[in-house]
């Protein structure tokens, strides 16, 4: 059930403002915004159609907001928005230079909208897709609890994809939609669980390189080739590429913590153990690798997202760890990842 966030007075004071200086800036506030299939977000303005206005206080200064405030931002822009933050003292102190300020992002954003349309108008091309426009999606929430799709990926990827010499017949459409209803009708139909789906068959096919004897490094060469499959098999199966768009997305906000599972892990949750990254030059040769591969598909991670996730990790350990001693526990395990993990404090 979607709950409309409580506003600050420098939230209602910016609206206040902008109906005080210029009533032709049409404006929505808390709009809902699906970044994804499964993942959606409430800007605290759209100015138009895709002019996002985030109302920032001090908060988002701190450490542990700038990444999380970073990663929406590029979600946001990879589906047609442009994003302005706008300081709460902004507001207090200079009320009509922030409408100012707002409104020639507005027709700059419109004046570019329109060329790019006008463009891809005149070459016949279609990919270009505006913001889509507030949607409300039916809550299959429920659904989704229904539809194991991790146990699907796991059985889908054994039974059809590995060791398949023919990868053409098995990543269309057709055959997913053939095959999957076998296992469960609904999700077919249910483009949320089909996201989380193909990121865990996704997992499934992360795998070393075949060259290297070190075992460090992934293929992302050969992973970004299966993502892009992935795109095409959504795309086809619900007959619009707004779902790429939505995967990368998806893949985009969870990036960080991709590659923190393979420090961790040695790989996805669905697939551990297929990596070893030990020290700091393993980790930068794996964020650069990654990049290199994705950045073709407007997918990148960002380095300083990957630390703040793999600290986040190991003070989860420590608190875990400090509990069962409190508890007059003790647990070797947990010891033995704290000191070989001991270098990723000293990285950031």
């Amino acid at each position: 059930m979607y709950k409309k966030p409580t506003s600050t007075k420098y939230e209602d004071k910016l609206a206040f403002l902008l109906e005080r200086y210029d009533k032709n800036l049409k404006f929505k506030r808390n709009p809902e915004i699906w970044l994804s299939s499964c993942i959606w977000y409430t800007p605290d303005f759209i100015i138009g159609k895709s002019l996002v206005v985030e109302v920032d206080g001090g908060i988002h200064s701190e450490f542990y907001r700038k990444t999380p405030d970073r990663i929406r931002q590029r979600a946001l822009e990879n589906i047609g928005f442009k994003v302005i933050r706008i300081n709460n003292d902004d507001i207090t102190k200079f009320p009509k230079n922030t409408v100012d300020k707002i409104r020639e992002c507005f027709f700059a954003v419109s004046e570019e909208n329109e060329t790019k349309y006008n463009m891809l108008k005149d070459s016949k091309q279609s990919s270009f897709i505006y913001p889509i426009k507030n949607r409300t999606f039916q809550d299959n929430s429920q659904d989704n609890k229904e539809i194991d799709t991790r146990q699907l990926a796991l059985e889908f990827h054994l039974k059809f994809i590995k060791d398949k010499e023919n990868e053409e017949e098995v990543w269309n459409a057709n055959f997913f939609k053939e095959h999957l209803s076998f296992y469960d009708k609904k999700i077919v139909e249910n483009s949320c669980a089909m996201e989380r789906f193909m990121l865990q068959l996704m997992g499934l096919n992360l795998k070393k390189r075949k060259e290297s004897h070190d075992e460090s490094f992934i293929d992302f060469l050969d992973y970004s080739e299966i993502f892009n499959k992935s795109i095409r098999v959504l795309d086809s199966m619900f007959n619009s590429n707004i779902f790429g768009l939505y995967l990368k997305n998806a893949f985009n906000i969870t990036a960080p913590n991709f590659i923190k599972n393979l420090v961790f892990n040695g790989g996805p949750k669905i697939n551990p153990g297929v990596v070893s990254i030990k020290d700091k030059d393993k980790l930068e040769k794996t964020i650069i690798d990654f990049n290199q591969s994705f950045n073709k598909m407007d997918i990148f991670v960002d380095r300083h997202d990957v630390i703040i996730e793999c600290i986040e990790e190991i003070k989860k350990i420590k608190r875990i760890d400090n509990n069962k001693k409190s508890h007059n526990e003790y647990d070797k395990t947990l010891k033995n990842t704290i000191e070989t993990f001991a270098w990723i404090e000293e990285t950031s």
